[in-house]
């Protein structure tokens, strides 16, 4: 099922017919965030989570790529995938401790950085990377209300 109406805080899997036009974010990506959306053409920007390649999740968990949308499903964690494989005992997506924080971060949280108060955290992913937001943890406070939920 394609992507048509991307919004910020959607999960996002690999598409089956996507093969492997992307390296990465290919449909062995199994788990990533929208984190950003462009209108003409519809893309976004992408955070991955979850891929069934060690070896790319090793090197490129938490990164950021900027996709087209017609490569990408939605995930409904609810009904979805559990490690990229469809489960007969597991109707649900199973997220990790540190998926479940990373998104809490992103959906709940905000930072003041350089004369910006009340700065998203998912916005500030985006200009300066997860990587930057995670070292400066100790900066967030709460939203008054989540940006998405998952």
């Amino acid at each position: 099922m394609e992507i048509k109406n991307p919004k910020v805080g959607m999960l996002v899997c690999g598409a089956p017919h996507s093969g492997y036009k992307y390296k990465i974010t290919n449909k062995d990506m199994t788990l990533a965030i929208v984190t950003r959306v462009y209108e003409v053409p519809v893309s976004f920007n992408i955070l991955l989570l979850r891929h069934n390649n060690e070896e790319i999740m090793r090197r490129y968990i938490y990164n950021d790529f900027h996709v087209c949308a017609n490569q990408f499903c939605p995930v409904d964690i609810n009904t979805t995938r559990t490690y990229g494989t469809l489960s007969e005992t597991s109707p649900r997506i199973t997220l990790s401790e540190s998926e479940k924080h990373v998104l809490d971060i992103l959906s709940k949280k905000c930072m003041d950085y350089e004369n910006r108060f009340n700065e998203p955290a998912i916005d500030m992913a985006n200009r300066c990377g997860l990587g930057w937001v995670l070292d400066r943890e100790y900066m967030l406070y709460d939203l008054k209300e989540p940006l998405f939920t998952y």
